[in-house]
């Protein structure tokens, strides 16, 4: 086993190598030409800035636009997560800048898809994500959704893409309480402490293994306390500016010990230069991840102290516990930085905060101005024209993609039609004749269901549909609306439309539904045509019923349909003689009620007749009961789902009072017993200290026995808890 100092990680191998290959030959390895730290290249560029109304995505949109040779396109979701004025301002400000904008969101991986075939991107930012969020504020889900899930719609986009690079944002957080100072790529030991940190450091394992496995160019960030002009709302610094301005008093985290919080601030421009680094080094491998810090700890207190200078305010301020996860000092490792992307800041916490203080008063001072204007900004109209941008994008992407699915199920469809005609022509099966004559029109109306395609290119184009129709598996009508039917109801159900002219209505095409064989008669029912796409079910002689459903009929003089005999074999009560028991038991009447479906036979010719009834009932194994109407059944549902049917004094459900748990059937789950609860019903009740979930029976702290009636005949959907 390999002791502890010799297991580093693929970045701190390439951090090692750096060194080596530099010290031997004065080359930097992985840079672009010329050899120098930092150089940037001018080859073209078309960019793809995720998260682009974001704090360093503004910035970065703004650095990419001033580049002579490179484009840039924005996305952003403007999501609840964040203060959703600042980042219409953002928006805004990047629109008069002259950045292309959409309102888009990453983890819709359709217009992710759309957006690449639209745009021929040769770089992708990726800075979208949710981070920074504590306490009782902390969604764990939400925060993986958004940096794992959607990232992986990201990768799997971009997988297709191999000669796209794609540079991450990852975070500080993925060190942890537990990592040496200064927090150094070439650590082997990462443990985050927060979903944040989690969360990021899968985004980095993620990247790398789809570098490994599909060839994709990535480099992954580091950021450490990015801050400046534009920053985030509820980033320390802004929330201390504001407190300072409205005289609130500033909660400042300490220790136990009473030592302020530090931090590795880098001011927001000293970051864009590291992403246009990043954007402009070749990788060497698929490991390559850097940190963007300033390399130096500075405590909450230092930038309370920069603030009542710029402000020339004195700041109130007290001491509050930090939260159990924060990390006590933070503080990058910038070597690698350095040496490989040439990374360096410029920017002095004491300018920086400068720079910042400027802005946030100018923008303070244009938010009052706005409030007390009735008007909506230009950046709420912008957002709001951004909006409707994506709806309208969101509204064709939908019908793309049911285009895409029908001519999907249309090929499927055909390629399954064309084996079975091979296989009907071998073996002189008659195929289902799908001659369809004219189109007859009906005005005004419209034939609800039976919808297979929607073609609205094509609506209030007769011609173009009935084309459309005629290529179509199945089409047997369409509508002036552009949707294609493969069932037309019968003309008393149609329903007057709302069409705007008299040429609008139904076309139904003269075909005969039973030979095209897209009817849904029984298989014991006739079916005859009756019209254009119309036909009708009538049940064979034995049977009766509405044709789509035909039950045998019970004729004392003939023995049982050889299905209600195959069925009694085969009955829920796995084939065990239950004519003793039937014959001993009562069956109970409830007036007025019948139990939607279970239905196996009829003997309508003794409706109203319950004693014969009961003797038929007795006699067919798998009979547990019937109504009135003399339809005999194997299966009852809960009497919740029960219907009344009728007032009559004599109408209504017959059911056969058996003990089903006398039948030991196994109908109770393990560690439970069975018994009789009601006519029909037996209940299933846990042993001490088990509980029923889901029909099991399973151990649940601080819930006591709980039991479930169970219906006969519903192995499967077991009744309530009791």
């Amino acid at each position: 086993m390999l002791s502890r100092p010799v297991l580093i990680t693929a970045v701190g191998i390439s951090c090692i190598l750096f060194l080596y290959t530099v010290t031997r030959t004065g080359h930097i390895p992985g840079t672009v030409e010329p050899p120098i730290p930092g150089a940037q290249t001018d080859s073209p560029k078309h960019v793809l800035v995720t998260g682009a109304a974001g704090f360093v995505g503004f910035h970065l949109s703004k650095a990419l636009l001033d580049k002579p040779h490179a484009r840039v396109f924005g996305v952003d979701n403007f999501d609840k997560w964040s203060d959703l004025k600042l980042k219409q301002d953002r928006a805004h400000e990047l629109y008069e800048y002259g950045v292309a904008l959409e309102d888009g969101d990453i983890c819709d991986q359709e217009y992710l898809t759309d957006l690449f075939r639209r745009e021929n991107f040769t770089h992708v930012v990726h800075l979208a994500g949710r981070s920074g969020v504590r306490g009782q504020d902390l969604d764990a889900a939400a925060i993986m959704e958004n940096n794992v899930e959607c990232f992986v719609n990201l990768l799997e986009v971009m997988k297709n893409y191999k000669n796209i690079k794609l540079v991450y944002a990852s975070s500080a957080s993925v060190y942890g309480s537990s990592s040496q100072l200064p927090f150094s790529p070439s650590h082997h030991v990462i443990q985050p402490d927060t979903i944040e940190g989690l969360a990021k450091r899968t985004g980095e394992l993620l990247a790398q293994g789809y570098c490994k496995e599909y060839g994709l160019h990535q480099v992954g960030l580091r950021f450490f306390t990015v801050y400046g002009p534009w920053g985030r709302e509820d980033s320390a610094l802004n929330i201390f500016t504001q407190q300072m301005l409205e005289g609130e008093v500033l909660q400042v985290f300490h220790t136990r010990e009473g030592r302020p919080l530090e931090r590795d601030f880098l001011y927001v421009e000293d970051a864009v230069r590291g992403i246009l680094s990043a954007l402009n080094f070749s990788p060497t491998h698929c490991g390559h991840v850097f940190n963007l810090a300033s390399g130096q700890a500075q405590s909450a207190v230092d930038l309370v102290a920069l603030l009542e200078q710029q402000l020339n305010i004195q700041a109130q301020a007290v001491k509050v516990l930090a939260p159990p996860l924060e990390v006590v000092r933070m503080m990058g490792d910038v070597q690698c930085s350095l040496q490989q992307l040439g990374f360096k800041p410029k920017v002095s916490l004491h300018q920086g905060v400068q720079d910042f203080v400027q802005w946030a008063l100018k923008y303070r001072e244009q938010q009052n101005r706005n409030q007390k204007s009735k008007q909506a900004s230009l950046s709420q109209k912008f957002r709001e024209r951004l909006l409707s941008e994506r709806n309208e994008r969101e509204e064709r992407l939908q019908s793309e993609a049911l285009a895409r699915r029908n001519e999907e199920l249309r090929t499927m469809v055909q390629q399954q039609r064309d084996v079975f005609l091979k296989y009907a022509m071998k073996n002189n099966i008659p195929l289902p004749d799908m001659t369809r004559g004219p189109f007859h029109f009906y005005q005004g109306v419209d034939s609800p269901g039976g919808d297979i395609i929607k073609a609205t290119s094509l609506k209030n184009n007769p011609e173009a549909m009935k084309k459309r129709c005629l290529e179509a598996e199945q089409c047997v009508a369409f509508s002036s609306a552009g949707m294609l039917k493969s069932r037309v109801k019968p003309p008393h159900l149609w329903q007057q439309a709302a069409f705007s002219s008299p040429e609008q209505g139904i076309y139904v095409a003269d075909v005969d539904m039973c030979a095209a064989d897209l009817h849904d008669c029984d298989e014991h029912a006739f079916c005859n045509k009756t019209g254009p796409a119309q036909f009708r079910c009538t049940c064979r002689d034995g049977y009766y019923g509405n044709g789509q459903t035909c039950l045998p009929r019970y004729n004392p003089d003939e023995p049982l349909p050889l299905e209600v005999r195959r069925d009694g074999l085969i009955s829920v009560f796995n084939g065990i003689n239950l004519q003793d028991m039937k014959t001993a038991a009562q069956f109970v009447f409830f007036q007025g009620m019948d139990s939607l479906g279970g239905d196996f036979m009829v003997a309508e010719q003794f409706r109203g007749q319950p004693k014969q009834l009961q003797s038929i009932c007795l006699d067919i194994p798998q009979c547990i009961g019937f109504n009135s109407n003399g339809m005999l059944k194997m299966s009852m549902s809960r009497p919740s789902g029960w219907i009344r049917w009728s007032n009559k004094d004599s109408d209504g459900l017959y059911l056969l009072d058996l003990n089903y748990c006398e039948l030991d059937l196994e109908l109770c789950p393990e560690g439970s017993l069975c018994q009789r609860h009601a006519p029909g019903v037996y209940q299933c009740t846990c042993q001490t200290p088990l509980v029923m979930v889901n029909n099991q029976c399973v151990q649940v702290p601080g819930y006591g026995n709980m039991s479930v009636a169970v219906y006969p005949g519903r192995e499967v959907e077991v009744g309530g808890y009791m």
